[in-house]
């Protein structure tokens, strides 16, 4: 039975149960995502007062139009290729509609669910460029690293404002930054004109999110982020914005399914749109 879940009658231990089985997470993380993260909707197939299947909806936009964020989509091994995702989405679909939204949005958990998700109608609208800039012999100034979370919040969702693409709202935003903390990730807040969300991966920095208002970006970053303790440095970026003096592949990150003509005439119209930093 599909059941729609909110964080006042959630099944916790049986969210938890599943997550964990389907992702590997920590219970402490899986807590910590259900107690902090805001106005969360989870649809969800329960047999036997068990949830076997499910996936969150999450508040965002696209477009300037409310939008849907479908995250941690899962079904337990025992309940696999019976279609119950299937079911879930078009119950998502039909729900989202229903409730004024003009989108959905989502991220593929691997390049494979790109041609399942789009026989729901999902549109591959969304791109990133990956750079890499190898390790130089000075230190990367950490001067500028930050956890003031309101500072953050503030910048980010105004350099989001400048980006074609989907966002989440600022309640959900504030909710990335907490994670990004949480999971031990670094934030470099400078000049008021340029956000950085990284972190440590063996010999390597990653940053996830990179937005600047400066122009000349590229050749700021190759000043910035140099470490002798890392070999590499890998920076995903929005391919649109003022950042075209940046040189990198070009990555699929997300899918959005329009729910109205308005949005599929504007993913028609958009074909490098912005997936911002977004919760994997």
């Amino acid at each position: 039975m599909i059941k729609v879940f909110t964080p006042e009658n959630i099944i916790r231990e049986k969210v938890i149960e599943l997550w964990k089985h389907s992702f590997g997470d920590s219970a402490e993380y899986i807590n910590f995502f259900l107690d902090e993260c805001p106005d969360y909707v989870c649809i969800a197939d329960v047999v036997d007062n068990s949830v076997v299947s499910m996936f969150f909806l999450l508040e965002g936009e696209l477009a300037g139009e409310k939008s849907k964020y479908l995250y941690a989509a899962c079904t337990h091994t025992d309940f696999r290729k019976k279609g119950l995702m299937s079911d879930l989405i078009n119950y998502a679909i039909a729900y989202c509609k229903d409730q004024g939204y003009s989108s959905i949005f989502l991220v593929p958990a691997n390049p494979e669910l790109y041609s399942y998700y789009a026989k729901f109608g999902f549109i591959p609208s969304f791109r990133k460029k990956v750079l890499r800039i190898k390790n130089s012999d000075e230190n990367t100034n950490t001067n500028y690293c930050t956890t003031d979370i309101e500072k953050i919040l503030k910048l980010k969702r105004r350099l989001q404002n400048k980006v074609d693409g989907f966002q989440f709202s600022a309640d959900v935003t504030e909710y990335t930054i907490k994670e990004h903390l949480y999971n031990g990730g670094e934030i470099y807040l400078f000049n008021d004109d340029t956000l950085l969300f990284a972190f440590y991966n063996d010999k390597s920095l990653v940053v996830k999110e990179f937005l600047t208002d400066k122009i000349d970006n590229c050749d700021y970053l190759y000043k910035f982020f140099v470490d002798k303790s890392t070999e590499n440095i890998y920076i995903s970026t929005p391919i649109v914005y003022n950042n075209k003096d940046i040189v990198g592949e070009y990555t699929k990150c997300g899918m959005a399914l329009p729910l109205c003509n308005e949005l599929m005439d504007y993913l028609e119209m958009h074909k490098d749109l912005y997936a911002s930093m977004y919760l994997d």
